[in-house]
């Protein structure tokens, strides 16, 4: 996954009216976290990743 993509996250969570501390409590991770995975500053695990594009309504696995 780039960078690219990650970013593509900010733009779908905007569209669909949520926040990251929205979309972090959903998931169960801190805001701060979910931040860092959206900018690109971290890496998210397969779980959390899979959990992130259920929110967000994006088929997992990505192509």
């Amino acid at each position: 996954m780039d960078i690219n993509e990650l970013k593509n996250f900010k733009k779908i969570r905007r569209k669909l009216g949520l926040t990251q501390a929205d979309i972090a409590e959903k998931i169960g991770i801190t805001t701060n976290s979910y931040a860092r995975i959206e900018q690109g500053r971290a890496k998210p695990s397969y779980d959390t990743l899979k959990a992130i594009c259920k929110e967000l309504k994006i088929p997992f696995p990505l192509k």
